[in-house]
Formats: C-alpha cells, structure tokens, sequence
C-alpha cells in the first residue's frame, strides 16, 4: 500500500481492524505520517511479517506495535522517533530492525515482559541504529545473542560498554 499524502492514521476508522487477515507486508514508506493509533495492534492482523514506516515523520512508536508477534522486519529509519517501547524486545520473531535515521537517545536492549526477560530480542540478527543520538550503549547489548549486524555509525557514541 503506497499512499504520497497520508498524514495520520486515525483510530476512528477501520483500516487496522480490516487489514486482510493473510496479509504479510505493509509498507507505508514515504510519506507524512505523523502519528499511529495507539491501539494499532488491537483487533488486527496477526500474519504481518514486515511493517515499513521508512522515511515518516513519526515521534512516537506506540507499544501497541509489540502485538504484532510474527513481525521479522520492522523498518522505522529516516524517521523522528526520540524512544522505543520498552517491550519491543518482546517481538520473538523479530530479525530485522532498521531504525536509523531519528532523535533515538537510547535503545531498550532489555525489555518489561517476563517471557522474554532472559532473552530479549531472541531472533534479531540485524540491527541498524546509525545516524541517531546514543552516546552511550549498554551492556545489555551483550544480551541479544543472535545478534550478527551492529551497525551504531555516526552516534554520539564515547565509550564503549
């Protein structure tokens, strides 16, 4: 789905509740989207592997994005989301995250919910947070095992963990 001028995604109509239940990839990539709903994820589909919101004007990821539990790529790049859900690690399926490009200060390498609190990010191989303001990582880091892509290119990094 492709649309050049969409600016919100509002709550009142049934777009989310009527995604079409087989549907694996929906893209939004450039545009002007400024806000999500914050029930995105509420009666919606659950068959969704790739989500793009590339290249927005985005400041806010609703956690709600987290009910999206067979999600692999989620691109948020070119964006100006300053934080991430804290749960966002919960996303057991998650591979790809691709969140370059925003005002992001930290990333939440742990995550709140108990299932996934010894394993956060369980599936993550790829994970691009360059071009953001992280001047620091933690060592929490160390905890997304599956790791294989950092990429963290011009932060305002000082140390390392």
């Amino acid at each position: 789905m492709s649309l050049n001028v969409l600016t919100k995604q509002s709550s009142d109509n049934d777009f989310w509740k009527n995604l079409p239940a087989k549907l694996q990839v929906l893209s939004f990539a450039n545009n002007k989207i400024s806000e999500l709903p914050e029930d995105l994820a509420k009666e919606s589909n659950t068959a969704l592997q790739n989500i793009s919101l590339r290249g927005n004007q985005l400041t806010v990821l609703p956690p709600s994005i987290t009910s999206f539990q067979g999600l692999n790529v989620l691109d948020i790049s070119y964006n100006n989301i300053k934080s991430l859900p804290q749960d966002l690690g919960s996303l057991a399926h998650l591979t790809d995250l691709q969140a370059s490009q925003n005002n992001l200060e930290s990333f939440p390498f742990t995550t709140n919910t108990a299932s996934s609190e010894s394993n956060p990010f369980a599936s993550l191989h790829r994970l691009d947070l360059d071009h953001n303001f992280l001047a620091s990582l933690s060592p929490d880091v160390g905890l997304v095992s599956s790791l294989t892509y950092l990429s963290l290119s011009r932060n305002h990094l000082k140390e390392l963990p």
